[in-house]
């Protein structure tokens, strides 16, 4: 009999690792494979706290070392028990349709990697389990981090519960058990096989990337391993084995993300880590030293809060689509020792992560797209959560994201939001959809690579389009146009809204504000709002210089003419030990055009909706000062230039991970003489619902007495005097 029970669990380790999903419950009671594999069998049960409450069966198996029947009364308890019960799904029927989408691809081993936009099939190993170490056609290490995050374990879940049909339970036990057995990660264990012996932790690969990094780590256990095993507990096709095999990935992940070398690679994987760790320790109570690593995630947090987080709210990395990651991990972790029942987390860490959601909904634009500062994609919806706005009792957000039609009104004189501590500037007329918003940086680096060289750089949106844009991220790793184009374009300076000084970028610093910006430097009021910053810190850069820019935004006024005008005026004033060939950067949206072209004035884009990417009828008039402005001498149209020896990579654009798209890009530039070797510019920026009706606008500097520049503005008739600071 014992011969006949070792040859069939020695099957069910072939079955679990082919390539088809055939992987089936079988009628025998303890179907596991602990006693058939001794190693797995005593690895499981040393992972659990045998004293905990309903564990008494495991223990008393164990005792006996009967590791089968032990494993088995593991799985029972998780079955049968109620605990995580926020996690658990109700039991449905069975059914035969087919979810589609997503969810089919999956069975064909197919995924797709939001992460890094890329649907492909993923390889099978020679054994028959899935290449978890495949980087997708392009080389690309990140297709195989994003992978190994393991959403597909969500959609398998919402297949399963939509259709009842168990090819998808199926799927995800085999999945789990394929990960568990081809990915070991422990002391003295084999990366190639549980069976195998080796020196170093199995999951070590030498180099950064992995799929036990500890962000990948933080992700699984953040979310997709605890929903996906509680939520296919009334599945019959989740077989002991798989939830087994599971319990031994989690303990996996205790080990991982709190032992030695849990060192992140940046502050968001830190949090990510430590927030994962926070949510298999409530889920998981069961497992050995659940509680010590609840206790170690939480002070860690903690101290991620206080030197990650400005008081303003904005993550260090001043990535926005990094900041509101990181602002769900501290959210979720609130969350769960809330829904856990644990003793929540002081007020001043709630404050704290609400000073995060602030700076989410209030950096959000009048579509709900957030700003595209550093490797920051062009993302809608994500600056704002409706369970943290009710958490924190913020009606405000709800009325910033619905336009006005929900919520409470913001208070104070402007809808314009300064963040101080960052240096992030958002410049709006109201909260209308058909409104206007600017982004503008006067802050520092940032504290990672995710961070561009883009201080005092603005970007505009209005009437529902992209004006003024931000050239993206590109692609991270991998081979191709894009991967050249995120090392050598996307993070400079010449790739956004500023000016370089004989073609040398901004230098990645500082990487931290130490106090916020002064307060004399910017004012909002009810009708208008100015802001100036200065950056004098160039890499390679011969001698010294300093640029300081002042923007100043003129909200709607009604002309003589009778139509409503917004806009802004941007003065530069540039202090040099010597001239400098300059150059100023205006970059636009690939299907963006210019409704003028040649040397007339304005120069007017054609703006391009965010939600489709098709031109519209809004613009954005650009038009150069005169009188004590310094004159620019040439101005061009760059789209898709190549770098070489003489000319760097200009006028390209990307919308998130991946892409390559020729963008046009307005480029002007300055010879500075020794007699005007410390140029002002200025520029009139007027944004209109319909580019191509004529209007008459200029500007003038008028005057600059010490840190004061006066210019004239006239639009339709209208004159405006505007003085403004720029220091």
């Amino acid at each position: 009999q014992k011969l006949k029970m070792a040859a069939l669990f020695t099957l069910c380790l072939f079955v679990i690792i082919s390539s088809k999903p055939s992987i089936v419950n079988s009628t025998k009671q303890y179907d596991n494979l602990c006693a058939s594999n001794d190693i797995i069998g005593r690895a499981i049960i040393q992972a659990v706290n045998l004293t905990w409450p309903g564990l008494e069966a495991v223990k008393a198996a164990a005792s006996k070392g009967d590791l089968n029947s032990a494993c088995h009364e593991l799985a029972v308890y998780y079955a049968t028990s109620n605990t995580s019960r926020w996690l658990r799904q109700r039991e449905v029927a069975p059914g035969t349709k087919k979810m589609g989408g997503a969810a089919d691809q999956i069975m064909q081993d197919i995924y797709y990697e939001s992460g890094v936009k890329e649907t492909c099939k993923v390889p099978r190993n020679k054994d028959g389990g899935l290449d978890w170490y495949y980087e997708g056609p392009r080389k690309d290490p990140e297709f195989m981090n994003c992978l190994n995050r393991h959403g597909s374990f969500q959609v398998l879940l919402d297949a399963y519960m939509t259709t009842g049909n168990p090819i998808y339970s199926q799927r995800f036990s085999d999945l789990i058990a394929d990960w568990v057995l081809h990915l070991p990660c422990r002391q003295g264990v084999s990366r190639s096989s549980w069976n195998a012996t080796g020196s170093n932790m199995s999951c070590a690969t030498g180099t950064m990337e992995s799929p036990w990094r500890v962000l990948e780590a933080g992700i699984r256990t953040v979310g997709p391993w605890p929903i996906g095993f509680f939520g296919f507990q009334h599945a019959k096709e989740f077989t002991e084995t798989s939830r087994v095999l599971m319990i031994l990935g989690v303990s996996e992940h205790f080990a991982v993300i709190s032992g030695p070398g849990r060192s992140a690679h940046t502050p968001n994987w830190a949090m990510t880590q430590w927030a994962g760790l926070v949510n298999i320790a409530v889920t998981f109570p069961e497992l050995n030293g659940a509680n010590d690593m609840l206790h170690t995630a939480l002070d860690e947090l903690t101290s991620l809060l206080k030197d990650q987080v400005y008081p303003d709210g904005v993550e260090t990395e001043m990535a926005f689509g990094y900041d509101m990651g990181t602002a769900m991990d501290f959210f979720n972790v609130i969350q769960n020792l809330h829904v856990s029942g644990h003793t929540s987390v002081n007020m001043e860490f709630k404050q704290h992560v609400e000073a995060m959601f602030n700076y989410g909904a209030y950096a959000t634009d009048q579509q709900g797209y957030g700003p595209r500062n550093g490797d920051a994609d062009l993302s809608k919806g994500t600056g704002y959560h409706s369970t943290a706005t009710s958490l924190f009792n913020r009606s405000d957000w709800l009325y910033v994201i619905t336009q006005g039609r929900n919520g409470t009104k913001p208070t104070g004189p402007s809808p314009s939001r300064v963040f101080p501590w960052s240096g992030q500037v958002f410049l709006r007329s109201g909260w209308e959809r058909q409104g206007t918003w600017a982004w503008f940086d006067v802050g520092p680096y940032g504290s990672s690579g995710h961070a561009h060289r883009s201080k005092l750089a603005i970007n505009i949106r209005a009437y529902e389009s992209m004006l003024l844009v931000d050239s993206g991220r590109f692609q991270y790793n991998g081979v191709g146009p894009s991967k050249t184009l995120h090392d050598m374009y996307s993070r400079t300076t010449h790739a956004h809204n500023t000016l370089t000084f004989d073609k040398k970028e901004q230098q990645a610093a500082p990487p931290l504000a130490t106090s916020p910006i002064l307060n004399h430097t910017w004012n909002l009021t009810d009708n208008s709002d100015s802001i100036c910053g200065s950056m004098d810190l160039y890499d390679g850069l011969e001698g010294k210089v300093q640029h300081s820019r002042s923007v100043y935004y003129k909200r709607y006024q009604e002309g003589s003419t009778g139509i409503k005008t917004n806009y802004f005026v941007i003065v530069d004033r540039v202090t040099s030990d010597r001239p400098r060939y300059i150059q100023q950067t205006w970059h636009m949206h690939p299907n963006s055009t210019l409704f003028s072209e040649g040397n007339q004035k304005p120069y007017s884009i054609i703006g391009v909706n965010p939600d489709t990417s098709r031109p519209t009828s809004a613009g954005l008039h650009i038009i150069p000062a005169e009188g004590m402005a310094t004159s620019w001498d040439k101005y061009s149209l760059v789209k898709g230039q190549i770098g070489n020896d003489t000319d760097w990579y200009q006028g390209w654009y990307s919308p998130n991970y991946d892409g390559h798209w020729p963008a046009p890009t307005l480029v002007f530039e300055l010879e500075a003489s020794q007699t005007h070797k410390d140029p002002y510019f200025a520029w009139l920026m007027i944004p209109v619902p319909e580019v191509s009706h004529a209007i008459s606008a200029s500007i003038s500097l008028t005057s600059v007495a010490g840190n004061l520049a006066t210019v004239h503005v006239t639009i339709n008739q209208t004159i405006d005097e505007i003085v403004m600071s720029l220091d």
